[in-house]
């Protein structure tokens, strides 16, 4: 089972957060609570992306014509290389890098923006005439097609 949360969750790296699964299943012709524990989804510098996740973000980074890295050193491998993937099918592929620093893949940039990424996507969003709706405000409720970041799993 996965769940989503609005709220911030003090683990990173896999650890159980002490909240228990709430889902229902059936067992011996009876609905009982499942109650697994459930462990945060948020990765640690250590830890390798899980599967099916990495292969994914490979696939999709290949397949790319523009890769935006907002608030990133680029440092950690392999996920640092995964936004010049796209050039392995398309020569032309762009990257565009937002990040206070300097990133060991500034020179194969097309744009480079040395700023805080809140500001920078205030910018754009004023920009494109969008509206930011309020950090304290609830996410909308989720349709059946849509996904929400996951924070936890079983």
């Amino acid at each position: 089972a996965e769940y989503l949360r609005t709220f911030p969750i003090k683990s990173v790296g896999l650890k159980l957060t002490g909240r228990r699964c709430s889902k229902m299943r059936v067992t011996r012709g009876r609905e009982v609570g499942c109650r697994g524990r459930l462990r945060d989804t948020t990765l640690d510098w250590e830890d390798m992306l899980p599967e099916p996740d990495f292969s994914r973000a490979n696939h999709h980074s290949e397949m790319s014509t523009l890769s935006i890295t907002l608030g990133t050193s680029l440092q950690i491998k392999p996920a640092c290389e995964m936004p010049i993937y796209g050039r392995s099918n398309n020569k032309d592929a762009k990257l565009v890098i937002v990040n206070l620093q300097k990133t060991p893949y500034d020179s194969e940039a097309c744009l480079v923006i040395n700023a805080r990424v809140d500001n920078v996507m205030k910018g754009l969003l004023q920009e494109l005439e969008l509206k930011i709706d309020s950090p304290n405000k609830p996410p909308p409720p989720l349709k059946k097609t849509e996904k929400r970041t996951v924070v936890e799993s079983m």
